[in-house]
């Protein structure tokens, strides 16, 4: 019962922030990166705390990855190195593109 409440509560607090013009809109922030008239700082500083934030992440599993390659030694690895190869490039573009509209508002408000 308390799961269930969780659950939809979850899913209606993601579905708010993830719609187009919430706090969470993607499509707006990669547009912004392919928009011209942004500066390049702003894009540079998004990039930036992307990276950041997917070192964090990465950090973070190391733990967890540890455990998976001592009981699935060859499969862990294989599967490990594609995920983290993953994370490496799609991830800071993903948190730059959340990231950049809110840079974009308070550049623009000043």
């Amino acid at each position: 019962m308390l799961n269930s409440l969780f659950r939809r509560a979850g899913k209606h607090a993601v579905r708010k922030a993830a719609r187009p013009g919430g706090f969470l809109d993607f499509r707006y922030g990669f547009e912004l990166m392919r928009d011209h008239g942004v500066p390049v700082g702003s894009k540079v500083v998004a990039l930036g705390c992307g990276v950041c934030l997917t070192t964090l992440l990465i950090v973070l599993e190391v733990p967890l990855e540890g455990v998976a390659g001592l009981f699935l030694p060859v499969v862990g690895l294989v599967t490990d190195s594609m995920v983290d190869g993953l994370e490496l490039i799609v991830l800071p573009i993903v948190f730059a593109c959340l990231i950049l509209p809110h840079l974009k508002m308070r550049s623009s408000g000043s």
